[in-house]
């Protein structure tokens, strides 16, 4: 080994100074090369990942933060406000109906009156003779909207969704006399202070003069009992 070593040198002594700057150069490439390749290169890779990876943690701490901002905003909000002013809104929608119906209903004549108010508007009208008296069937005025079911069970069921607001009470009669004594009566019957309307009207010719004049008269009220007669 020796002896290569010996022989190597005195072959480079041999060498021109042109060529012996050649073999220097030479070897300080082969020497920067091997530096870069074994050293710097692994070096520059292994800083590129971590670059990467520093990246990669910081879109992740971000999209960790955004999270968490909604998150926190999620927190802050009321999602049942919405739902409580519906609420409400409905509640005063509701009272506006409970007035107006009210309202409607004030002013007609209490059911169990009626009777003696239209038989005292006969004893006025001396000339008229009264047929027939009786009374017809309560009906309940509803509020509210269902849908309309062929069997008994989902009609049961659509009952339940109504509410009662009032209800209406009829009295039928039947009075005989002539033309103008049955039209004085009808128009006595708008002449009462107190309200109250004609659901249904017939009038027929029997033997001139006579006449037969079927009424059925209603009105209103909280009430669904009807004391009366």
């Amino acid at each position: 080994m020796k002896q290569q070593w010996e022989m190597y040198c005195e072959k480079v002594s041999q060498l021109q100074i042109r060529e012996k700057y050649m073999l220097l150069g030479i070897g300080l490439f082969l020497i920067l090369y091997l530096i870069v390749w074994f050293i710097i290169t692994p070096l520059h890779d292994e800083m590129a990942k971590s670059k990467k990876q520093i990246k990669q943690n910081h879109q992740s701490l971000a999209q960790a933060k955004t999270k968490i901002d909604m998150f926190n905003h999620a927190l802050t909000q009321d999602y049942t406000l919405q739902l409580r002013k519906e609420l409400e809104q409905a509640k005063l929608e509701l009272k506006n109906i409970d007035q107006d119906l009210s309202l409607f209903s004030q002013g007609f004549i209490p059911p169990y009156k009626m009777a003696q108010v239209l038989k005292q508007l006969l004893k006025v009208n001396q000339s008229l003779q009264l047929k027939s008296f009786g009374l017809e069937a309560v009906k309940p005025v509803v509020i509210g909207q269902a849908a309309k079911e062929g069997n008994a069970k989902n009609n049961s069921q659509t009952n339940q969704n109504k509410e009662v607001a009032f209800y209406e009470h009829g009295m039928s009669l039947t009075i005989v006399g002539d033309y103008f004594s049955l039209l004085n009566y009808v128009k006595s019957l708008g002449k009462i202070k107190e309200k109250l309307f004609i659901s249904q009207f017939q009038y027929q010719v029997m033997e001139y003069p006579k006449a037969e004049l079927k009424l059925v008269i209603a009105t209103v009220s909280a009430d669904e009992k009807f004391i009366a007669l």
